[in-house]
């Protein structure tokens, strides 16, 4: 019989892990499963598929922790092997998980402008000048407009996170903020310079996350243990009770979504609804 790893459910569907270099047990499966339903794909790192849930929390205080987690881990730097909240056997002390969150919750406020910091009436300003002289084709005052724009951003910014690292929006991780004021200042001199080393350039990003809480890194890889759960990338959104979260792609979708499912059931959540989205392209069904 064709070779399967292993195998897993998740509510009427079954998910069979193959291989990935048995081509031959691909197809023999696959010609299997489809003289019984329609509904098969296979999931690989060419064709990614995309795995979207909603549910109900418990209440609404519920509701709204499982949103920040959610949004504290996918709107991040998932892409750099951050801890999923529903990681099996979480090793990390309850500390090191509060100290983790503060980061992440940091790493949020800093890109997420409040209208206090950013100075709205100015660049509309700038914005209205800009489309005055686009239509008289002034190329060298749009060049103008655009220097002014762009330090005026940089002034915005700027003012935003000195509020965040003073506590304007609540308690913050002050070493993230300054690994992002880093992060900036190696970015803004590679703009300026071609000979910068990519050790340099990559340095404050992997500073970053080992402060948003990393699984384990074997040669600055991944630990295959902890990786078969990570997702890559997602969206979250809440109305009420009601929490979806949409697109999520795994690196493993066979653990990464049992996984998931367990710890959402595990926190109380009701009424779960799925959908997997075969990895054939945007234009697709």
């Amino acid at each position: 019989p064709p070779t399967v790893l292993s195998t897993a459910s998740v509510g009427g569907s079954l998910l069979l892990m193959l291989p990935a270099d048995r081509d031959a047990d691909r197809k023999q499966w696959l010609e299997e499963l489809q003289q019984q339903t329609k509904d098969v794909f296979v999931d690989n790192t060419n064709f990614q598929a995309g795995f979207s849930i909603a549910f109900l929390a418990p209440n609404t205080a519920a509701a709204k922790e499982l949103e920040a987690e959610l949004q504290e881990y996918l709107g991040t730097m998932p892409n750099q092997s951050l801890i999923p909240p529903w990681l099996p056997h979480d090793a990390r002390s309850p500390a090191q998980r509060a100290q983790n969150r503060l980061a992440r919750q940091t790493y949020l406020h800093l890109h997420g402008y409040d209208d206090e910091s950013y100075d709205t009436k100015a660049m509309s300003t700038l914005q209205k000048k800009m489309s005055a002289a686009r239509k008289q084709g002034d190329k060298a005052g749009m060049d103008s407009i655009l220097k002014a724009m762009h330090q005026l951003g940089e002034e915005n910014q700027k003012r935003h996170i000195t509020k965040v690292r003073a506590g304007g929006l609540g308690p913050v991780d002050t070493n993230l903020v300054d690994l992002l004021v880093a992060q900036q200042s190696v970015s803004k001199v590679a703009t300026n310079q071609d000979d910068l080393n990519l050790d340099e350039l990559l340095k404050p990003n992997q500073e970053m996350a080992r402060h948003l809480g990393q699984i384990p890194l074997i040669n600055g890889q991944a630990a295959p243990d902890e990786a078969r759960f990570l997702a890559r990338y997602g969206g979250v959104m809440r109305k009420d009770l009601l929490v979806t979260l949409s697109w999520l792609s795994f690196d493993q979708l066979g653990d990464g979504v049992p996984a998931l499912v367990e710890w959402l059931c595990a926190k109380g959540c009701t009424d779960l609804r799925y959908n997997f989205q075969a990895g054939t392209g945007a234009s697709d069904d």
